[in-house]
């Protein structure tokens, strides 16, 4: 009975950090990479592998620092596709799924 009682003011005390926007920043090292690899921006990346995948639905990237190779993650009737792209050219390298 006490915990229900308590689960409204801790709900209270966190909504003024639920409510806190979320920053996105660079992963640790991701910068360095942008200058070694002169990587092309992610955006423009993006649009050249959506023109690719036709009507699926981008839905995120990771970036292998070392190889320079963006990997974009589409989604098509519920299946996720994996597309990796040069992020030096922007050349479609290949892709995992359908």
């Amino acid at each position: 009975m006490k915990f229900l009682l308590l689960v409204p003011g801790l709900l209270v005390l966190a909504a003024p950090s639920l409510a806190q926007p979320v920053q996105r920043r660079a992963a640790p090292g991701v910068k360095d990479a942008m200058r070694r690899c002169r990587l092309l921006p992610l955006p423009q990346v993006v649009d050249g592998a959506r023109a690719r995948m036709g009507d699926a639905r981008w839905i995120g990237a990771d970036l292998d620092i070392l190889s320079c190779v963006y990997t974009l993650k589409f989604l098509r009737d519920g299946a996720v596709i994996w597309v990796e792209m040069d992020g030096q050219s922007g050349r479609y390298l290949g892709q995992t799924g359908n």
